[in-house]
């Protein structure tokens, strides 16, 4: 059998009686008021209760981590050290171990020490001690190593050697960082919670119309025309409306004004008329949303849109309507996490550009905006050249495909920042947009003009 020389404080043995969310409010991390709101959502939509206050907005990962690993008596180990004996396992089962994050780690008498992630979670420590008529005590081990742990002794017991666990009393030098790590571990758990939360939440987004999903079988079919696209098109008069405005818009270019549904599916192309269309849909559906800036939303990225076109005809592209779709919805993620988590949003400073954002947002939502754009585009099931400058377009040089577009509406993105924080002369912009500008070979005098005509373009639309 082996031996834990880890002990836990009078004070969490106390502190075990009582729940999260009153430790909590103890603690003076969030308000009685707040607490009672996250019950109420809990109880409508289940959940963990720390997961539930974080999606609010009244818990960030970093202070609860900062709560947790302040409160004393809550050893922790790394799980990766150790070997575990086989037949603990069978005290708990696998998809109990999965779904709350715990492990067995080892048995003494009637006392079952278990890792778990969230060493607080009142209601999982006592199904457990009831289901194994054992006391339980908790050690705080990271997400990854509880999920490797029961990817290995789950999947290969005979494998598993028994062997002895020993938690030392850490060295004084060992001691001096021991809280920081424990903050780190729990920190990065509470992280990969918040992302699988946003994950799971952005089922609930609303799907895109029947029109869209038609135009796009008719792109798969050979033998459909053009008009027949249009008379798919013309039935829907929203999307009508919106392909026609968009169609029209100085984005394309055309001299002539297009005032049918029919003559813009023969001006545009098959494939060119799903992209607008689908664009059209997304853009409505934006309008609709009751969190979302819609007006910010359609003016930064209908400049972006224009500068793509103008850098893909400029590089010899005659087809840039899909390029054009590509930049316009290149940041559809921020309206997928405002719609899933308008609360959490409203602590990151969207006014960061770049890497800047990109880390504000990871750190505090422990999803960034083009992942979350990337998952939108699955859940729409949008082609690869739509989708794959969504996730890259902060890093292109990630894409495994669709490459040219990807690098091209990654400069356009990066302009379009440059131009919304108003950095108006040719040497700010290019030295915002440079690391996007140089594999596409472009200098500050080439981004500058794109950038005129871009304005003049949108200009003349709206006069």
């Amino acid at each position: 059998m082996s031996k834990m020389k880890a002990t836990i404080a009078p004070e969490l043995g106390k502190n075990r009686r009582k729940r999260i969310g009153e430790l909590l409010v103890e603690d003076g991390v969030i308000t009685t008021g707040q607490i009672d709101e996250a019950l109420v959502v809990q109880k409508e939509k289940g959940g963990k209760l720390v997961e539930v206050l974080i999606n609010l907005g009244y818990l960030t990962p970093d202070k609860f981590a900062n709560f947790v690993s302040h409160m004393r008596g809550i050893p922790s180990i790394d799980l990766s050290q150790y070997s575990v004996p086989e037949e603990l396992c069978s005290l708990v089962p696998k998809e109990f171990a999965i779904k709350n994050e715990i492990f067995p780690i080892d048995r003494l008498g009637k006392l079952l020490t278990v890792g778990m992630v969230m060493p607080l979670d009142v209601d999982t420590i006592q199904v457990l001690a009831e289901s194994t008529g054992l006391k339980v005590k908790t050690l705080l081990c990271s997400k990854v190593d509880i999920l490797n742990a029961i990817d290995k002794y789950y999947r290969d017991n005979e494998e598993s050697t028994e062997s002895e666990i020993e938690l030392d009393e850490p060295s004084a030098a060992a001691a001096e960082g021991q809280e920081q790590k424990e903050k780190e571990q729990i920190e990065s758990s509470i992280k990969l919670e918040t992302l699988a939360a946003l994950v799971r939440q952005l089922d609930s987004l609303p799907t895109l119309p029947q029109t869209v999903q038609l135009v796009r079988e008719a792109t798969e079919d050979e033998n459909i025309s053009l008009k027949e696209v249009g008379d798919i098109v013309s039935k829907d008069l929203a999307v009508s409306a919106k392909l026609l405005q968009m169609a029209n818009s100085a984005a394309f270019g055309f001299p002539n004004r297009i005032v049918t549904v029919e003559m813009a599916t023969t001006l545009l192309g098959l494939r060119e008329t799903y992209s607008v269309v689908l664009s059209s849909s997304i853009i409505d559906l934006v309008e609709k949303s009751s969190h979302f800036d819609h007006q910010k939303f359609w003016t930064e990225p209908v400049y972006c849109a224009t500068v793509a076109r103008l850098l893909a005809k400029g590089k010899g592209i005659k087809k840039t309507a899909g390029i054009f779709t590509a930049a316009l919805l290149h940041d559809i993620g921020r309206f997928a996490i405002w719609e899933t988590a308008p609360q959490r949003y409203t602590q990151v400073n969207t006014e960061l550009l770049g890497n800047d954002l990109i880390e504000a947002e990871e750190a505090i939502l422990g999803i960034t905006h083009p992942e979350a754009g990337f998952l939108l585009a699955e859940h729409w099931d949008l082609p690869p050249e739509l989708a794959l400058p969504i996730r890259f377009h902060h890093h292109p040089e990630r894409a495994d495909a669709a490459q040219e577009t990807v690098a091209i509406v990654a400069l356009s993105a990066a302009m379009t920042e440059a131009h919304a924080a108003n950095l108006a002369t040719e040497e700010a912009m290019f030295e915002h947009a440079a690391p996007f500008a140089k594999p596409l070979d472009m200098d500050a005098t080439n981004l500058f003009q794109i950038h005129a005509e871009a304005l003049d373009a949108l200009a003349n639309e709206n006069a």
